[in-house]
Order: C-alpha cells, then structure tokens, then sequence
C-alpha cells in the first residue's frame, strides 16, 4: 500500500527503533485491511438494495452464521434473525485497547469474530458495592443485582467465537465493573440493547419473555425473575422451553439464590412440579450434583421427594471378618520415617494436586498419629497403601408415614470425582485406642443426639456389618487407601423424635453442624432427610444377620409385592 509504504519511509529517516517501526507497520497494517472490509461490505449492501432477499441472505451468512452461536439467538425465526442482522456494526479495536472501562454504562452485547479480550475486576469487593444502598425504587434494585452478578463472575480470557455480555440483550443495559481490554486484533458484531429489545417486544413478545427469565437464572438474579413472573402472570407449574420449569433450570445452571427466593415467593409446592420426564427440580439437582441449588430446594419445601437412591451411590464393597488392629510399639510416625516409607516404593512423595481438599505430607504424618491409620508397602505388587478405619452410620426415622435416612452432603472436591453422587452416610475415622461401639457413639453425639437418649434406648442399632472399601484417595492425590468400614444402621424410636431437633426431627428438616477435625479444625456439613425406598437393613450382609439385628427382627414383607407395610413399620419404630 502508497500509504503504508510512505509512513515505513518517514520512521526510518527519523530513526526509530525497528521494533517501533514493526509494531506501527502491523498497526497500520489491520486498520487498513480492516477500513477496506468495512468500505466493502457498505457498498456491498448498497448495491442489494433493490435485491431484498438477496441482501437478506448475504447479511445471514456474513452475520447470521455468527448470532446463532448463541443458544438462544439460534432459536429465532429467519426473519427475526435477518432483523437483529440489520441491527449489528462491525468494530475493529487494536491490542491493548480498552473495549469497555470499569464502570461505563455498556449499551451493547459484542461478538468476537477473531480476536481475544481479557475480562478483569480490578477492584475486590466492588461486587459487593453494587448491591448496598438505601431504600430504591425495585427497577434500581434489579439494576444492581445484575452489576454485582456480573462483577462476581470469574475473570476470562475470550476468544473468537465468544460473546461478551450476552446477558445485556436480555437484561437490558448495565454497569461494568469489569474492564475488557483486547489482548489483540479484535475484529467485533456489536448489537445494540436497546434496539434489540424493541424488535423483540415487538415480532416475539412471549418468547422474549422466556429467554429474559432464562437469562436472569442463568445470572442467578432472583429480584429479576420474580419481576418478570408477576410482571407476566407466570406461573412456577408453567413450562419454559423444552417442557422445563423455573425451577428447573434454577437446578440445571445451581442457581442458588433464584431457586431460594421462587420457593419462598411460590410456595413449597413449586418444588413439587415435575417436568415432561417426570423429574422434580430437586432431583435434577442431585443428579447433576449442583449441591448449591439443591440445598436451597431442600430448605424451602418440606416435602422434596427426593430418596435415598437419588442421592447415594450404590456401594461396592467387600464384606469381611474385622481384623485385629496390631498395635505398634514404634515411636509415633515422623516427617522422615513417612518420606523413608515413599523412599521403599520409589515415590518422591505425594501427587501435585491444586484441589481445595487435598492435604499434604505435614497433615498426612498427623493422620497417622492421631487416627487408627497405617502406611503399608506392598511388597508383592509394590507401591503403598494406606489403611484408614471408620465408622459409618445409617440413621432411620419415620418422618411423614415414610421412613427416612441421615444423608450428609459430599464437599465440592469429592462432587468432582465421577463415581460420586450427592450424599454419603455419615462417617468418623476411628481415633487411636478408640472402639468400635465407642466410635458410633461419639459420631452419634457429635450429630446432636444426647448420651441420655442413646442410655435411655430412645435411639437403638438394629444392624451392623464391617466391610472394605479401596480407591484412590481425593484427601491425598496418588495414594492408594483401604477403608476398613464398621457400619451401623440405627433407628430413631417414635418417642424420641421430639428430642432430636437438633438433626432436624420430627420434620426432617435439613441442617448443618460444626464438626472440629482431629487436627482441631472447625468443619461445616450439611445433612438432611430422604426417603428411604428400600426398607432393609443397611450395609448387611444377605444372609448373615448380626447379633444386635436379630435382637429388633425387621417388620415382615408382603408376598404378594415384597413391600413392607406401613403399619409393620410403624410398629418396628415405636408407633
């Protein structure tokens, strides 16, 4: 190019630096290039004017083919789309440029059709700041609640084929408290809020609708979904797309905070409905292990439906005689003996994980010295083995005719392994010189049920069995672990239902207790009450009945269906 080439010419006379003078050239370089696109496709249209279908056509597969990568934009009639086409610029912005500035008004939703951005909160807590302030009008308040959901969200890196605040077109626009500056050439469709909202109200007022109540869960802004359904007159039992309800899609996206306040503005009920395949929001949470969503269900509406087989995976283990735990003489473990141990299986230590609950060699030598756990070497297959034991319990309630089940919710890094569901029974590794018995009962007092309760007989074992578990430790990445599991199924008898509120009884509400580690940390779990579908004793080997079973015999079942009447139940828990 003349231009170009004059421009190369007048920095090296003066001398610039070369690498200056090749940054400015490459500069230069795309603002022509990108000058001559945009002068081309202008008088491209210009030309397709008395040709409407053919202009139509050429603006779909020049920007058609680019809005329909969005999930809701791709549902729109071809007119519509050919509509929101008219509406989109094209905009070309240099490295380094500012795209939007922290807390500009943004009035439009972008496109990356090459290029990458960076999306940066500056400022901590600014997320925070969005939300106080004194007594507003509710459109102001639904304005901050959208600024703060968009501050709270994670930093990013986009690239080409990406949307930068989507959530806008639906929303309407919004502050920024994030700077989005491009990381390079960005060549970018930008569409206008304002005027996308118009032509939707417009051509498909009702379907708009829905994909504003889509957008603000997919935010998790509850004041905006709540505005939208009585604005509307939307009911929860009303379908969205695709035969799902609000609450729904509040468990498929663990939208937390809408999922709570609609429960609450709807009524329990709402929990209740079901979708085409006869799933309730609470049971798609726990399938998809959004545990945040599935909380706050679980906290609004009594009656969930939600069962044990919803929540708990099937067990895979092996039943066994317990061994005797050998005692060892030795000095208590230290740093040096455990790495001499790794030493014998040519390990340099523990796996590198960045996972929120892996633990280290420090935590794993205090382990050992604390708990009834073990380092092996494997000396016929190599490698090393720890040896954990515990207790686990299943506690059994009649809640509502129905017999239920103390389920605890999994942590976040446990969600994250692929064999886990929801919940798991509750569970306490046995101390040094600590029992069995001594074990449960500790675990049972430290849940809320009182020494008195358990002297009294309020609350009684009716099964026990031992078993082993082996996997993959998600504590300490790498490590191969045996479970030596002593587990318990226990019943809650009718009259002492009233003096267990602290695990949620009589009702079967959920509820969260303080635990402290044996390293003396406070830890915060979560448990509730699901039905228990198959009233059997828990962890019990088929056959073999244990010695405080056969003492409570379990209520007889019907030939005919192999179910357990109600009354047999009743009367096997005290009624």
């Amino acid at each position: 190019m003349e231009q170009l080439a004059k421009v190369s010419k007048f920095l090296k006379v003066y001398r610039v630096p070369r690498e200056l003078q090749s940054r400015v050239h490459d500069y230069l370089l795309q603002v022509f290039q990108n000058r001559e696109r945009e002068e081309t496709k202008s008088m491209l249209m210009g030309w397709l004017k008395k040709s409407e279908v053919l202009r139509t056509k050429v603006n779909l597969a020049l920007t058609g083919t680019c809005l329909v990568q969005h999930r809701w934009l791709k549902l729109l009639p071809t007119e519509v789309l050919a509509n929101v086409c008219d509406l989109c610029d094209m905009q070309f912005h240099p490295p380094q440029q500012e795209l939007i500035a922290e807390g500009a008004m943004v009035k439009s939703c972008f496109y990356i059709r090459s290029g990458s951005v960076q999306t940066r909160n500056r400022v901590e807590g600014q997320a925070w700041a969005a939300t106080s302030g004194d007594d507003t009008e509710e459109s102001d308040e639904i304005q901050k609640e959208i600024e703060a959901a968009d501050a709270a969200s994670p930093d990013a890196r986009l690239q080409g084929g990406a949307f930068i605040g989507e959530f806008r077109l639906f929303l309407g626009a919004s502050r920024s408290f994030k700077t989005v500056t491009c990381l390079s050439f960005c060549e970018l469709i930008s569409i206008d809020v304002s005027k996308f909202e118009s032509l939707m109200s417009e051509a498909m007022p009702e379907l708009f609708d829905i994909l504003v109540i889509y957008a603000a869960i997919d935010h998790d802004c509850p004041k905006a979904v709540l505005h939208c359904l009585e604005q509307h007159g939307m009911s929860p039992e009303m379908p969205l797309l695709f035969g799902e309800g609000v609450l729904h899609h509040c468990a498929k996206v663990n939208a937390a905070a809408c999922a709570e306040h609609l429960i609450r503005a709807l009524g329990g009920d709402a929990a209740q409905v079901r979708d085409q395949d006869g799933i309730s929001p609470v049971q798609l949470a726990a399938a998809l292990k959004h545990k945040k969503a599935f909380w706050a269900m679980i906290q609004g509406s009594r009656s969930t439906g939600v069962t044990e087989a919803d929540v708990l995976p099937r067990e895979e283990s092996q039943a066994i005689t317990p061994s005797a735990w050998t005692d060892r003489d030795e000095e208590p473990y230290t740093m040096a003996g455990v790495q001499q141990l790794f030493a014998a299986c040519n390990r340099n230590g523990l796996a590198a994980c960045g996972g929120e609950s892996s633990k280290g060699m420090e935590d794993l030598v205090e382990e050992l010295n604390t708990c009834q756990s073990d380092l092996l070497v494997m000396n016929v297959r190599g490698g090393m083995l720890r040896r954990v034991r515990l207790v686990r319990l299943r506690l059994l309630a009649v809640i509502d005719d129905n017999v239920h089940a103390l389920v605890e919710l999994n942590s976040d890094a446990w969600l994250r392994a692929r064999d886990q569901k929801l919940g798991k029974l509750p569970y306490r590794r046995m101390q040094k010189n600590e029992t069995e018995e001594e074990a449960t009962k500790n675990l049972l007092q430290e849940l809320g049920i009182s020494a008195h309760l358990l002297e009294e007989k309020m609350v009684v074992p009716i099964a026990k069995s031992c078993y082993v578990e082996t996997r993959t430790s998600m504590s300490y990445p790498g490590l191969e672990t045996e479970y030596i599991v002593y587990a318990s199924t226990w019943k809650v008898r009718a009259h002492a239902l009233d003096k267990t509120t602290e695990i949620g009884l009589p009702l079967g509400e959920p509820f969260t207790k303080e635990f402290c580690t044996p390293t003396f940390h406070m830890v915060s779990r979560q448990f509730f009450w699901p039905v228990l579908l198959n009233f059997a004793p828990a962890n019990q080997t088929p056959g073999t009945p244990s010695e405080s079973f056969r003492a409570h015999q379990m209520p007889h079942e019907d030939p005919d269906n192999g179910t357990v009447s109600l009354n047999n139940v009743k009367s096997f828990f005290g009624y």
